[in-house]
């Protein structure tokens, strides 16, 4: 497993969440729509690793997954990611048009959306607000998570 990790590791407290993020949909693209979500999902990752409370799966993992291996439920046993992000990308009439969806892998219920248009000079923006959204709603969770695991350790002197 990838992201395999040991249940009273420390590591487990510092990093509670790992992402997935999928590749951009719809396919078959051009060319140059192929580019520019490639370039998106690589630049999503590369933001998204940046956060110290969260793994990432590797670009090239990511782009080298296709059908059944993309659902999130797989996706967690395979790597064990709590989350994974779905986004669609497609041209629109003065750039692109970008739908995310972050679903928790275990259940598969989305738990953020958001949609976003910008045009081609933006779209680096939009993917930077992007990671910048993932990440808040991630560490929100990891805190959540470390507080309800602090609650259940017996206090020390």
């Amino acid at each position: 497993m990838f992201f395999q990790r040991d249940p009273s590791s420390p590591e487990r407290d510092r990093r509670a969440a790992s992402v997935a993020v999928i590749p951009f949909d719809p396919l078959p693209l051009t060319p140059d729509e192929a580019r520019i979500a490639t370039g998106f999902l690589e630049d999503v990752i590369a933001e998204l690793a940046r956060s110290p409370d969260m793994e990432v799966l590797a670009a090239r993992t990511s782009l080298s997954l296709s059908g059944e291996q993309l659902e999130p439920r797989r996706l967690m046993e395979a790597y064990g990611v709590t989350h994974v992000l779905d986004a669609s990308i497609r041209p629109g009439p003065d750039g692109v048009q970008v739908k995310v969806n972050l679903v928790e892998a275990a259940s598969g219920r989305i738990v953020w959306a958001d949609r976003y248009e910008a045009p081609l000079r933006r779209a680096g923006a939009v993917l930077e607000e992007i990671a910048i959204q993932v990440v808040n709603h991630l560490a929100a969770r990891v805190r959540l998570t470390r507080l309800a695991q602090s609650r259940h350790r017996p206090l020390t002197s």
